[in-house]
């Protein structure tokens, strides 16, 4: 099979090289996905795209060969075919396209700071697993292989909304707050939250987030959410709390310094949460509405409740650091992720 100036032949690939053919096993490709480049024409004011397709071995080494999207897209799906452990795609913190997942995203493709990046297809966090469809069931264990669940609510939420149960999946209920907090967070519903927000909406939810990375309890929950990304076996690990925000961009801000994400990179992937959730956060004003709610004071307080904003998650970081020097500190002395289990880590989840 020809594709571009490559083909495969007896489960390899054979690429022209400087003096010889070069091969590469298919088995040993971890990773396929169609890049694009975008590059100014020089002399002309007009953007010229570059298609190709990228591969990363288990070595680890990337290749690039130049083709077009249609021939990339073809080649995968015939690596797939000889090896369909191959993780494909690139989809940097994009949302998986399932059909009651409405905050499900992948953190793969990220790039950290030596380099390397995320695997896709093997960290992702979402919104509660509530009522998924067989659809979504089919995707998370097929093509996402879930082998881990970190349920981060309050044994009040779980009871009210369980997670749907995915068959060879392990669950770890991990409750990130007390279940004796007052934090807005884990109200078993989204009543509850938006009767008890009062005060300037922004600044209620900074000081939650101060909160919770200054609260004994939220921190020792976070070193064993670490552990249980650090012991997880082969597949993916999801985490969620219960609309995919607040603990959850937390623990995943987190492990994103964990695998050395640099901090514009986390802020930038925080405020996704914005955009997907604005559809769910729509549809509840329109309910408000409908049953004669103020809108006034109820759709204010909805608006403030779905905001996402990038001073959330600064001051706690903020925090962290006047408390402990730096976020490498925190990680070491109060998450007791050393040196040693931080390369562990990565090099389970990078590539």
């Amino acid at each position: 099979m020809q594709f571009g100036k490559i083909r495969i032949k007896d489960g390899e690939i054979i690429y022209p090289g400087h003096m010889m053919f070069g091969v590469i096993p298919c088995r040993e490709i971890v990773w396929a996905y169609h890049g694009r480049e975008s590059s100014e024409q020089s002399g002309e004011d007009r953007q010229v795209v570059t298609n190709s397709l990228v591969i990363v071995t288990d070595r680890p080494r990337t290749y690039r060969f130049a083709m077009t999207e249609r021939e990339a897209v073809q080649c995968i799906q015939a690596l797939r075919t000889i090896n369909p452990d191959i993780v494909t795609g690139y989809p940097r913190g994009m949302r998986v396209p399932g059909q009651n997942l409405y905050n499900t995203r992948d953190l793969g493709a990220f790039e950290v700071q030596d380099g390397r990046h995320i695997l896709p297809c093997r960290l992702l966090r979402s919104a509660e697993l509530y009522h998924l469809s067989v659809t979504d069931k089919e995707l998370l264990t097929g093509q996402y292989h879930i082998r881990t669940v970190i349920d981060l609510r309050s044994a009040a939420e779980r009871r009210k909304r369980p997670d749907d149960i995915l068959p060879g999946v392990e669950y770890h209920p991990l409750p990130l707050l007390d279940e004796t907090s007052d934090l807005l967070f884990q109200r078993p519903g989204i009543m509850d939250i938006l009767a008890d927000l009062e005060g300037d909406p922004e600044e209620v939810m900074r000081q939650n987030y101060v909160h919770m990375v200054r609260d004994p309890y939220t921190i020792g929950q976070l070193a064993r959410i670490i552990e249980t990304f650090r012991h997880n076996g082969n597949g993916a690990v999801l985490w969620h709390c219960s609309n995919g925000k607040d603990r959850t961009d937390l623990v995943t801000a987190v492990l994103m310094c964990v695998l050395g994400v640099d901090r514009d990179t986390i802020i930038e992937e925080f405020l996704r949460t914005r955009v997907w959730l604005e559809e769910e956060k729509n549809d509840l004003i329109r309910l408000m509405s409908a049953r004669g709610f103020e809108e006034y004071i109820m759709g204010r307080r909805i608006r403030s409740f779905y905001e996402v904003k990038a001073s959330y998650l600064e001051s706690a970081f903020e925090a962290l650091e006047k408390d402990y020097g730096s976020m490498d500190r925190f990680l070491k002395k109060a998450l007791f992720v050393t040196p040693r289990i931080q390369e562990e880590l990565r090099d389970k989840y990078l590539i």
